[in-house]
């Protein structure tokens, strides 16, 4: 199952391979991942690699080229244990999480034989994150949760590729369970009942595989795709681009599954090792690198107090410490004294060895500052510190999303805003994340602002369609009705053709 975690993430239980004991955090850098594992160098190695071996298969199946640089790579940090996931997430009843925030995107798995699950499902919340960077379009709930229930099975060996393999826990609902296809079409998971879950994803995914087992219905979907894209309805789309009724094309789907499942097999030559660098982190990520990490996360009120405590406890034990100095800064800023963790950063960012973290932490902090004052002089005076440090922060990494959103937001109060500059940032922001909710509406505001709303509805609709909800979501569909009649969309690429 996959329940939903909004405001900003999607959850997902992670089943990991393998690996040692040793209380040690490694990190792993490839081309589009940066794995944070406790235990082996060997494993984050091997789980980097297979994570880049998946990443290539997408590629190759959507025709995109794997010659592009990397805006942003995907951060996977790997606990050992359900009781470890609980420090990070309390109280939620779930192996793992996939998290898209203005300060971070990431996903946290649980290494463990305790829990249950496949590869498929790590593959699976890839797929949405993949599709969501390079193909952000709008596209009905079943169709992007059938995509990724479809690739989730793939099989990546050294001398092979296996895409579409059968489900099984999938067929196995498919046999007890079946809802009317006109109630696929036109819902999502978090629309059905809580008992047809089940059944959604399944049918979902057996959909998507009957209509990619032959060239004809590859041809209907690409059609069907873009039909709603272009604003048809759902269940009409489908109707038109097969030329059938729900009930025969129900048939169709039901002989199918009874039938045996198309699925591809390429043999290739064993491939190059995936180029990935492991290093050793320091004896403070032990402590602290989780607990920052829970910081990106909307931590409850009443946890607070407790999370602030146990980073000023395991803080203290690192003196001089880059990682503990951070996180002490950020849970005092977060939950504490402003003022204290503003003086950490503010050594730190005075330094020679320039600090993107720390200053873009501190100008984040010196922007909510600007956020809580009634006094408009004051609060111009905290915007434009913080773009002071943010310029700073550009210099260091001019691709890095969370800078460009906190340099927009910087001008949030000026009586032009968003001017031509601003608006720029906030583009290259949703370009660089079109993940992040709140970039992307913020960007759809931005155009709003400057009368190109038909380019703010493209932005807008795929979120409004997001079959995870949420408040983005919600958002998202306030602002595309008061826009009414916006009219067409303009949009940079149509969505891929079916693979």
């Amino acid at each position: 199952m996959r329940a939903g975690w909004r405001g900003f993430c999607l959850t997902v239980v992670f089943c990991l391979f393998a690996s040692g004991a040793q209380a040690a955090w490694y990190r792993a850098e490839s081309k589009h991942f940066v794995v944070y594992g406790l235990g082996q160098p060997d494993f984050v190695r091997a789980y980097a690699e297979r994570l880049e071996g998946f990443d290539g298969v997408l590629r190759r199946f959507h025709g995109l080229k794997d010659d592009a640089p990397v805006a942003h790579k995907l951060g996977v940090y790997v606990v050992g244990s359900f009781y470890e996931f609980q420090r990070f997430l309390p109280s939620q009843n779930i192996g793992g999480v996939y998290i898209a925030a203005p300060d971070d995107i990431f996903a946290v798995a649980i290494n463990s034989p305790d829990i249950e699950g496949e590869e498929d499902v790590t593959f699976h919340e890839y797929t949405h994150h993949f599709m969501a960077q390079y193909f952000p379009y709008s596209y009905p709930a079943w169709l992007q949760e059938g995509w990724a229930e479809y690739f989730g099975t793939t099989v990546v060996n050294g001398t092979r590729i296996e895409v579409g393999k059968v489900s099984s826990d999938r067929a196995k609902v498919l046999a007890n369970e079946w809802m009317p296809l006109g109630t696929l079409l036109s819902s999502t998971p978090f629309t059905v009942k809580p008992t047809e879950m089940s059944a959604f994803y399944s049918e979902a995914w057996l959909l998507t595989h009957y209509m990619l087992a032959d060239a004809t219905r590859r041809a209907q979907l690409t059609a069907y795709m873009r039909a709603v894209e272009g604003g048809a309805s759902p269940v009409d789309a489908m109707t038109q681009v097969t030329g059938e009724d729900l009930r025969t094309l129900t048939g169709h789907l039901k002989d199918y599954a009874q039938g045996g499942f198309f699925y591809t097999r390429i043999d290739r030559p064993r491939p190059q090792p995936a180029d990935v660098t492991v290093t050793r982190m320091p004896p403070s990520a032990d402590d602290l690198l989780m607990d920052y990490q829970r910081m990106n996360t909307d931590v409850a009120k009443p946890l607070q107090p407790a999370l602030l405590a146990r980073v000023r406890d395991k803080a203290e034990k690192y003196p001089g410490d880059r990682l503990a100095e951070v996180a002490l800064a950020r849970a005092e800023i977060q939950y504490g004294d402003r003022s204290t963790g503003e003086a950490i950063l503010q050594r730190r960012v005075q330094t020679d060895a320039p600090d993107l973290e720390a200053l873009a932490l501190l100008a984040h902090s010196y922007l909510e500052d600007a956020g809580k004052t009634k006094d408009s002089a004051a609060a111009a005076h905290f915007n434009a510190e913080a773009r002071k440090l943010l310029v700073k922060a550009n210099a260091i990494d001019a691709n890095s999303y969370q800078v460009l959103y906190a340099y927009a937001m910087s001008h949030s109060m000026d009586a032009d805003y968003p001017n031509e500059n601003t608006l720029n940032a906030l583009l290259l922001a949703q370009q660089l994340a079109p993940q992040v909710d709140d970039v992307r509406l913020a960007a759809a505001g931005g155009l709003i602002a400057n009368r190109r709303t038909d380019e703010a509805v493209a932005l807008l609709t795929p979120l409004a369609n997001s079959p995870h909800g949420g408040e983005g979501a919600d958002a998202a569909k306030k602002l595309l009705a008061q826009l009414g009649g916006a009219g067409g969309r303009e949009m940079a690429k149509a969505p891929p053709a079916a693979p």
